[in-house]
């Protein structure tokens, strides 16, 4: 038998995360997260100025922010203190105004921009779990399947309103982001869910910017003429050869093997978790 000419390939399912930061017009900085093609922060928003260095009025009195006709921010209970760990709330006169809010390159996300996001991490129904930071720190027991895997680490910021004396509700409940169309993407404690629905621009909800650059994904080219992709990978992956393959095994990072069968034109993986994987095709003639 030949020696290996593949051996094994490391691929990456669902996400591939870049340790990268980016900074505003007020010197914060930003950790980032690729995940597939997108490029977004890992944090919410902190600015307290638009791009071209407009101040963006703090509005701390409940009935005055709830009459406003124009862009403003203010942070939860009126404490500075939570502003490191959630950021600032904006109302969605802010997100219109076309000074922008977030860093030059980086926009507020589009819906389209969003669906994209929640399609490649499985759909609405559990991309939220995937989004949530894990734990109970900063969530509300039980914090349904939150794993993080994608990177996003959504922290449950509440939201603004008329609600309450103060208009603030939702910290450790829920957290609330705006579309760039004045809708919302509403992520809670207690499902795995992520959900979009309309929002009103007198609301004050967190920021996620997004890159405007498209992030490249790589497949494995290999230079025994086999191609692997997509990589990162969500539901199904695609394997090519010049040589007549014939099984494919997956094993995890612990050396697990979790996926064997005989090989087709496209292998379902929707089944394995987020995470580094490592491939073994085996030939016809019994080579891997």
């Amino acid at each position: 038998m030949k020696s290996n000419l593949l051996s094994f390939i490391a691929i990456s399912l669902c996400f591939s995360s870049i340790a990268q930061t980016i900074n505003d017009i007020d010197g914060n900085t930003y950790n980032t997260v690729q995940i597939g093609n997108q490029v977004w922060m890992a944090e919410n928003l902190k600015t307290i100025h638009y791009q071209n260095g407009d101040p963006i009025p703090n509005i701390p009195i409940a009935n005055q922010w709830f009459n406003l006709n124009s862009g403003a921010y203010c942070f939860f209970q009126n404490d500075s203190s939570y502003i490191p760990l959630y950021g600032n709330l904006y109302n969605g006169f802010v997100v219109l105004d076309p000074r922008k809010v977030c860093p030059s390159n980086w926009h507020v996300p589009t819906v389209t921009d969003w669906n994209n996001l929640i399609s490649f991490l499985g759909g609405d129904s559990i991309a939220g779990g995937k989004m949530k930071e894990t734990g109970t720190l900063h969530w509300t027991p039980p914090n349904v399947n939150a794993t993080n895997s994608s990177g996003f680490l959504a922290l449950s910021g509440g939201s603004r309103g008329n609600s309450s004396p103060l208009g603030y509700s939702g910290i450790g409940i829920s957290a609330l982001f705006w579309a760039h169309d004045i809708s919302a993407y509403f992520l809670s404690f207690n499902t795995e869910e992520i959900e979009h629905g309309g929002g009103n621009v007198k609301i004050g909800f967190s920021i996620r910017c997004m890159s405007d650059v498209t992030a490249e994904v790589d497949e494995f080219d290999g230079n025994n003429g086999i191609k692997i992709f997509p990589n990162p990978a969500t539901n199904n992956l695609t394997i090519q050869s010049e040589t007549a393959l014939q099984e494919i095994a997956i094993y995890d990072m612990n050396g697990r093997l979790v996926l064997s069968q005989y090989l087709t034109s496209n292998i379902n993986i929707s089944n394995l978790e987020n995470g580094l994987y490592m491939v073994q095709v085996t030939s016809v003639y019994g080579q891997k």
